[in-house]
């Protein structure tokens, strides 16, 4: 029977393909299976999906499921291991993941909540890099890609810092609006992988991280992102040289987004 989502005015996706400890979670956290071997609140295969291509494109898989099938006035993605929390210094770290009151606050005066820069950002090689960069130039002529966007995506790929995950909370709208841009980009990669025979399992996956981050970094000054520390439970509680390395990280950032020569003449329009 498939299970219609009801218009909770927050909504965040936790992805996940098996059984996990929700004990930390408050009731605007709804689990999104990826497998079907544990369903539950919500499963990517029903309603409007992309379900098959999980293995390929992996949590994107929820992240579509959620922009076709979800009534909500702010959304989004986490993992069943990885959420955003507010006190890095905390000795519970796990008891600091964001609350709904938490969301709905920080999305009062900001227009996207991403990961913390993870410092230093993980290297592609520069094969890797000329290949994707080659990609964006023929969607950018198949009118796939509607602002000048390559330059200034290498520039972020040399930039050294990385919020990566796949992870982000917005407003159902810019939500809508990230997801109806990156979804007809992510098919038309999956066309570039296979005639360049590149099309390895979690290829898309990986390679989306990098536009989650740089679409929201490039649309909207970096003063309307708020960057917040992702907790991975089950892992070491982050240390305070950690979370100096990362603040850091926020800082070169925001100096690299406000630079001047970083956005081009042309600013798309914000959604």
């Amino acid at each position: 029977m498939v299970k219609t989502p009801a218009p909770n005015k927050v909504q965040i996706l936790v992805v996940t393909h098996k059984q996990y400890n929700r004990s930390v979670l408050d009731d605007c956290y709804k689990t999104v299976s990826v497998s079907p071997d544990y369903e539950g609140d919500y499963c990517d295969w029903e309603g409007e999906n992309i379900s098959k291509k999980n293995p390929y494109y992996c949590e994107l898989t929820a992240m579509y499921w959620g922009w076709k099938n979800l009534k909500c006035d702010i959304c989004g993605i986490n993992h069943y291991r990885r959420y955003f929390f507010k006190n890095i210094y905390a000795k519970d770290v796990a008891s600091t993941v964001l609350r709904q009151k938490d969301i709905v606050h920080i999305l009062s005066y900001k227009d996207v909540i991403l990961p913390l820069p993870f410092v230093p950002r993980p290297k592609s090689s520069a094969a890797s890099i000329n290949s994707f960069v080659s990609f964006l130039m023929r969607a950018e002529t198949k009118g796939l890609i509607d602002f000048d966007f390559i330059r200034p995506f290498q520039r972020y790929l040399s930039a050294g810092f990385y919020p990566g995950c796949n992870m982000f909370i917005a407003k159902k709208t810019t939500y809508d609006a990230f997801c109806q841009w990156l979804f007809p980009l992510l098919l038309e990669l999956e066309d570039y992988l296979q005639e360049k025979n590149q099309y390895d399992k979690r290829c898309i996956g990986y390679w989306s991280e990098h536009l989650v981050s740089f679409y929201f970094l490039h649309l909207f000054p970096a003063s309307r992102i708020a960057f917040m520390p992702v907790v991975t439970l089950g892992r070491t509680v982050p240390n305070r040289w950690k979370s100096i390395l990362n603040t850091l990280g926020i800082v070169r950032a925001k100096w690299f987004l406000n630079k001047r020569n970083f956005y081009r003449t042309v600013r798309p329009r914000k959604p």
